[in-house]
């Protein structure tokens, strides 16, 4: 079951395409039972032939250390694949696991304040 009292899926991911560009936004809690489907969905990124992606950290109310790995294996990912990665940052507690361990000085993380793709477009959610 999800933190809180509301009925969102526990994890979701929606994917939008145009172009040469993938826009990939997370909803919800990114932890070790969902690692293997982002793992799934960069895999699917690297071999798309893209320019860019922007993963989107907006929607998510929690990470914790395998979804920062997960996310860190996708950059290394896309310097192998030859497309730029952008992570929009998300909320103080999504973004409080990346300035402990430095790595919001590393990864490629911009502030963006435009509005969340709707969830309900999800590629993938939790079966709750």
């Amino acid at each position: 079951m999800g933190r809180g009292n509301d009925f969102r899926p526990r994890f979701a991911i929606v994917k939008q395409e145009h172009a040469q560009t993938a826009s990939v936004t997370l909803y919800g809690e990114f932890d070790l039972a969902w690692a293997q489907k982002f793992k799934e969905l960069s895999e699917s990124l690297c071999a798309d032939g893209l320019r860019q992606v922007v993963l989107d950290l907006r929607g998510l109310a929690f990470i914790d250390s395998s979804g920062l790995r997960s996310i860190v294996e996708l950059w290394e990912r896309s310097k192998e694949s030859g497309f730029d990665l952008t992570i929009v940052r998300g909320a103080p507690a999504v973004h409080q696991p990346f300035a402990t361990t430095g790595l919001d000085g590393v990864l490629p993380m911009i502030v963006r304040s435009t509005p969340l793709p709707d969830p309900s477009l999800d590629l993938h959610h939790s079966p709750e």
